[in-house]
């Protein structure tokens, strides 16, 4: 079974904007500005810095009904890995900085550091800096009602599961789930029309504690598992899953499921279409095929998420059920780069117990088609 940390990610992952009054336009724009803002201020240093990652851009998503969450897909931090003889060893694009002189990037020795300490103290900058975002610039997000939220979620990717990896001085992996703020639009008007002061304001912020692996439901793991076999490329008639079905928790509001799913091989120069076994096709034959695959796959991805999504029992009624789905290449295609749908618990309830048939449940499904290939 696959391992399961809690936090987030979010991919961004969002609901599709129905409601009226909402320019998606105009939300898109204000969310896009909001990113950079995080970005920057995440980027920013301190004298207490050790690592610093390769900055990976925040993602923010408007949901109907919620607000707006952004997330980051890994923590930016100076998170310590070590062996057991006591040698710092770096990973993928990581910088070093305040090394010893004459010392290897690539190979640093240990500094005598308490893990814990350092995570604290990581988790605390972090959650400052986003407190100032959210206190200083979620207003800039301008159509979100009162009752919505903002939220900033962080978190890391790791074989599809969202949650910050840390290796202790032992050597031994463990989960670190990182924190996640949150501040509602109401406490943001109230702050700029002066009935309450910035310190006041920066209270109104909700850090909420990340669910522990421990506390993840057991079919929210089992969903994943189905997603997996489901698409596969011996059942699947479209497009099919490579790796895994990624999956994190959103403290408060629902569980996010990630896929990202292929359509074809490429050998010596022609295409083949592994769902369909149809071989020797040249890029506008694949992209052709490709393209008429679309509709097939959206409209089975909701019968899906429908029929196999009522099996997750452990979600309020209030929590929502999403995918984010990266689909296949195919530029020129004019589909999506992206897919993002939801629903709330509630509705997969009503359709479970039979108060509601299954076009009536997919109905109630939100769907969000990014971007354009």
């Amino acid at each position: 079974m696959k391992k399961y940390g809690l936090v987030i990610v979010l991919l961004a992952v969002t609901a599709f904007c129905r409601s009226q009054g909402i320019d998606e336009e105009r939300m898109e724009r204000d969310i896009q500005i909001a990113e950079n803002i995080l970005s920057t201020l995440e980027r920013k240093e301190t004298s207490s810095q050790i690592f610093v990652y390769n900055n990976d851009r925040f993602e923010g998503s408007y949901v109907e009904g919620y607000g707006v969450i952004f997330n980051t897909s890994y923590r930016h931090g100076r998170t310590v890995i070590a062996d057991t003889k006591g040698t710092h060893k770096l990973y993928g694009d990581a910088v070093v900085s305040n090394l010893p002189e004459g010392s290897s990037t690539r190979e640093v020795k240990a500094f005598r550091l308490n893990l814990d300490s350092l995570a604290q103290a990581q988790n605390k900058e972090w959650v400052e800096k986003m407190k100032t975002f959210l206190v200083d610039y979620a207003d800039l997000i301008s159509q979100l009602k009162p009752e919505d939220k903002i939220m900033v979620t962080s978190g890391s990717g790791n074989k599809g599961d969202w949650f910050a990896l840390e290796a202790r001085a032992s050597g031994t992996s463990t989960i670190n789930e990182g924190p996640t703020v949150e501040i509602s639009k109401k406490d943001l008007i109230d702050y700029k029309s002066g009935k309450i002061n910035r310190n006041e304001a920066l209270k109104q912020v909700k850090v909420i504690r990340a669910a522990s692996k421990e506390e993840v439901a057991q079919d929210v793991e089992l969903l994943a598992s189905i997603f997996e076999r489901l698409y596969k490329s011996d059942l699947s008639n479209t497009y099919y899953l490579s790796g895994g079905v990624g999956y994190g928790k959103i403290p408060e509001f629902g569980v996010v499921f990630r896929m990202r799913v292929y359509s074809s091989s490429r050998n010596e120069g022609f295409h083949r279409i592994v769902t369909r076994n149809q071989s020797g096709l040249s890029q506008d034959e694949r992209n052709e095929i490709v393209k008429g695959m679309y509709p097939d796959f959206l409209k089975e991805l909701k019968r899906n998420i429908i029929q196999y999504g009522r099996t997750v029992k452990s979600l309020g009624g209030n929590e929502m059920l999403m995918f984010k789905v990266r689909l296949t290449e195919c530029k020129g295609c004019d589909i999506p780069k992206n897919l993002e749908l939801s629903i709330k618990a509630s509705d997969l309830k009503s359709y479970d117990s039979g108060k509601m048939n299954e076009s009536s449940a997919i109905a109630k499904l939100n769907v969000k088609e990014i971007g354009n290939q």
